[in-house]
């Protein structure tokens, strides 16, 4: 006599998918009862001031606005001219193996980034040197660094 192929637990896991399958039935048909009639009945709209609203806008009270008049969500940054005369400064950071670092300038105290590829000697800290400032991607640059 052979042993029958479905152990309790099979039945167990049988019945439980049966019974989830049973009440997803019964919560897309609470869904469709109950849910929105159309397709308006699920639309919203922006109104002028950014709200969510259930009503269309006025298209013939819009407000029109000219571009000077809508603020930037992120300030303008300064522009920085670049002036050509030669700033001296402190080396206070400079990573050897990353290639970069940092100069204190002398007169403002600002920090200022250095690459490798713009110095013409090996670069330490606490080394006095003489540098252009320029604006760099992602602030000011050292250019031309040399030793004073």
């Amino acid at each position: 006599m052979a042993r029958s192929k479905e152990t309790f637990s099979k039945k167990e896991i049988e019945n439980r998918k049966r019974k989830q399958r049973q009440e997803k039935k019964e919560r897309m048909a609470a869904r469709k009862e109950h849910g929105p009639k159309s397709f308006d009945d699920m639309i919203a709209y922006l109104d002028e001031n950014g709200n969510l609203s259930t009503t269309p806008l006025d298209i013939k009270n819009k407000k029109v606005y000219k571009l000077e008049e809508v603020p930037d969500a992120v300030p303008k940054a300064e522009a920085y001219i670049p002036d050509n005369q030669m700033h001296q400064g402190t080396v206070q950071y400079f990573s050897k193996s990353k290639g970069f670092g940092f100069i204190q300038d002398g007169t403002t105290g600002e920090r200022i980034f250095v690459h490798k590829d713009q110095c013409n000697f090996p670069i330490t800290e606490t080394d006095k040197v003489t540098y252009l400032k320029r604006m760099g991607d992602r602030g000011l640059m050292a250019m031309n660094v040399r030793k004073a």
